[in-house]
């Protein structure tokens, strides 16, 4: 199959040429950005990549030139964009999705009117070490998830002014929760030494889920050394680990664990954009939907309103309401 994608967003675009030389008959025909300057870089990391001055004017000066549309994670709240590509029956690979839930549920109906595919980004659920350990539950491996603890280290001086849980912290690793237990949890509660006016501490969200289920969501500040993530997974029948330490994984399951040799190194865009092509060949749904997204984002919105009273909340089957 051959597809022709443009880019928007390009201030990472050495990462999607590294990607796209491990894929076959997939090219970036058409790159854009809010800044002019950067898309002119980017563009001949891509061979005869075409540039438009915005993103906004892709289809307008463009649309003939691409098959589908990368809004790269750099670029959060695209849904403007989103939208007129899927109107147009271009399908659509949005690696940061927004966090409203309203937002969400246009850009899915859209999709669907235009019968083409969108799909979110779920960085941590196709970075390789992950997979595998979902992938350890899926077939049974494990057993039923029981205590997940995923935990990320960022090196003090890498933290903006703007690293909050509003702001979308540990809403990635909130995705792969949902995603490792196959629910919806029915208790959040949120926990933080962050305050304003203070030096970045941590973030802690704990997730209950039905039959004893539990998630501890970590996020901390680093004074010293370079970033660090780590997941562990105990479930009833084995454990699975997974860490920066990318290719090879550890599988507990009585005696000495056994390593699991991953594949495409530590990039979870691969695993993202070999989805996305084959959802679009296969003209099936992508394995990362605005379902999805809209569970992540009105868990991790729960998440946020226990940080600000101070109190859990709990599923109710429609909503998170508070506990009190």
């Amino acid at each position: 199959m051959s597809l022709r994608l443009a880019l928007c967003g390009c201030s990472q675009a050495l990462q999607w040429s590294d990607c796209l030389q491990r894929l076959d008959g997939v090219s970036v025909t058409t790159v854009a950005d809010a800044d002019p300057a950067v898309a002119e870089a980017a563009a001949p990391q891509f061979g005869t990549a075409s540039r438009v001055a915005s993103c906004e004017q892709l289809l307008s000066t463009a649309g003939d030139n691409w098959d589908a549309l990368v809004i790269s994670g750099e670029l959060a709240g695209s849904a403007e964009v989103t939208q007129n590509a899927l109107a147009a029956g271009k399908p659509v690979l949005l690696e940061n999705p927004p966090q409203e839930t309203t937002t969400l549920t246009t850009l899915d109906a859209v999709a669907a009117d235009s019968q083409v595919s969108l799909m979110v980004g779920g960085s941590l659920r196709y970075a390789p070490a992950l997979s595998t350990v979902q992938q350890s539950v899926a077939s049974g491996q494990i057993g039923a998830p029981g205590l997940l603890r995923a935990h990320r280290w960022v090196p003090a001086a890498d933290i903006t002014v703007e690293a909050s849980l509003e702001n979308g912290l540990l809403l990635d690793e909130v995705d792969l929760a949902l995603w490792l237990f196959g629910q919806l949890p029915n208790h959040v509660l949120t926990s933080s030494s962050m305050a304003p006016g203070t030096d970045p501490g941590c973030v802690q969200i704990h997730l209950g889920f039905p039959d004893n289920g539990m998630a501890l969501l970590d996020w901390s500040a680093l004074v010293q050394g370079a970033g660090y993530f780590s997941l562990s997974l105990i479930g009833s029948q084995g454990a699975a680990y997974a860490d920066d330490h990318h290719n090879t994984q550890l599988l507990f399951q009585g005696g000495a664990p056994a390593g699991l040799n991953t594949t495409g190194g530590t990039c979870g865009r691969l695993g993202q954009l070999r989805e996305f092509i084959a959802a679009i060949a296969e003209a099936r749904t992508p394995g990362c939907t605005i379902s999805d997204a809209c569970a992540a984002a009105q868990v991790h919105q729960a998440a946020c309103d226990s940080l600000n009273t101070g109190q859990a909340f709990r599923w109710t089957g429609e909503a998170y309401q508070s506990c009190n």
